[in-house]
């Protein structure tokens, strides 16, 4: 039974990746990607006009989602070989306090921002946590799913982009 178990895990992970390879997801591949004004911690707006100009990857989390806590190191980790050259963020819905908590427990390598309204969440048509999108540096949607992220085909999709 071991064996099935760990053979169904090899063929659903290597799906799950293919699905971050390819593009499409919920959102139309080529269309601009949805306007946003979202919050940083330290309260400044941020929209999506600030981001133009690099590829942007968009993840949506929460500090109460487990598969989001299991990729939150690999994701900083990208974050922080981004050096400017790209722009990831770390987008949630919960509250100043939360996420502040969060952040001072992790260190800051990703950038975290507040949907407060929830306007950003709809707008990129999320409905499971955590969902990824990567925009171009036009602000038009590349790509989005959900489910945990593969660095290595983040890191692929943003080598493209630069």
């Amino acid at each position: 039974m071991g064996a099935i178990a760990a053979v169904v895990l090899l063929v659903v992970g290597g799906l799950m990746r293919e699905r971050q390879r390819g593009g499409g997801g919920v959102l139309p591949v080529a269309s601009q990607a949805p306007a946003f004004v979202v919050q940083g911690l330290d309260g400044r707006a941020l929209s999506s006009a600030d981001l133009r100009g690099k590829p942007t990857v968009l993840i949506f989390w929460a500090t109460w989602c487990g598969v989001c806590r299991d990729e939150m190191p690999d994701l900083e980790r990208f974050a922080a070989e981004a050096r400017g050259r790209y722009h990831v963020l770390a987008v949630s819905r919960e509250s100043q306090a939360v996420l502040e908590r969060w952040a001072r427990s992790r260190g800051g390598a990703l950038p975290i921002v507040r949907d407060a309204s929830g306007h950003a969440s709809a707008a990129y048509r999320v409905e499971s946590l955590p969902t990824h999108v990567i925009i171009d540096r036009d602000g038009r949607v590349v790509h989005d799913f959900s489910g945990a992220a593969d660095p290595e085909i983040l890191a692929e999709h943003m080598q493209r982009l630069l």
